[in-house]
């Protein structure tokens, strides 16, 4: 009985091992097999190409830059351009107080006048480039020299040459376009006219023109008319663009 008992014993210490099952080594291998197992088996992550989003981005942002100056360039444009028409047509049709100008009448330039704009003026005196346009005028007749003049240098040649009695340039400044119903076909008649009764009359004008309170109403692009007011008194003088479109003296508002 004891010798199976201690054959038991034998046989149970030879299955439970005193020896460790497990050496350092046989752990630190065991170790290492576990953390390869997690590097394989871990998702990988991929690296973001960042590069190439920022270079688009960037490219986007200057493109939007450029398209926006170049609005704003022809933006500015339309505007200067504008302002340029607006300061000519100021310039050359506006300017009543004084009719200055740094060009000669030769090289104005046409422009346009803007509906029911007006203005008020006192003053008839010529300045000095205004006073060479008569002279050269009245020695010359040439039509050119009146084409750029606003309406109110032209009304202003016109009261000068009623204040010298220069009748041949009075009726030069008339408008002889077909549909104006002059009484007088030629220089000669006008200057008849002007030597009657009736034809003094006119120089009843120059005394309230010359004191008088005056108003430019611009029309249109054709017609302008001089309010001069004097007291209670008003007279209304009209002037209109002949087909050359030069401002030429209605007969009809001043008979």
């Amino acid at each position: 009985m004891d010798k199976q008992l201690d054959r038991l014993k034998n046989d149970l210490d030879a299955y439970i091992s005193p020896e460790p099952i497990f050496t350092d080594e046989d752990k630190r291998k065991i170790r290492m097999k576990i953390k390869e197992s997690k590097e394989i088996n871990r998702p990988s992550i991929k690296k973001k190409s960042w590069f190439p989003k920022v270079i688009g981005i960037a490219a986007a942002a200057f493109a939007i830059f450029i398209i926006g100056s170049l609005i704003n360039h022809f933006g500015q444009m339309g505007s200067n351009d504008s302002s340029s028409a607006d300061m000519a047509e100021s310039s050359s049709e506006y300017k009543m107080n004084d009719g200055k100008s740094s060009k000669p009448a030769s090289l104005r330039a046409k422009t346009g006048v803007s509906t029911n704009a007006d203005s008020t003026f006192s003053d008839l005196n010529m300045n000095s480039e205004l006073k060479k346009t008569y002279m050269d005028f009245s020695a010359s007749k040439k039509e050119s020299l009146l084409n750029g003049l606003p309406a109110i240098d032209i009304f202003k040649l016109f009261i000068e040459a009623g204040r010298l009695n220069d009748y041949p340039i009075q009726y030069a400044l008339l408008n002889h376009d077909s549909n104006e119903k002059l009484p007088f076909k030629t220089e000669k008649e006008y200057i008849e006219f002007r030597k009657t009764q009736d034809g003094s009359k006119l120089n009843a004008l120059y005394g309230p023109i010359q004191q008088g309170h005056h108003q430019i109403k611009l029309i249109n692009e054709r017609r302008a008319i001089i309010y001069i007011s004097e007291g209670n008194e008003q007279k209304a003088i009209s002037l209109i663009k002949n087909n050359e479109g030069i401002w030429k003296i209605s007969w009809e508002s001043i008979k």
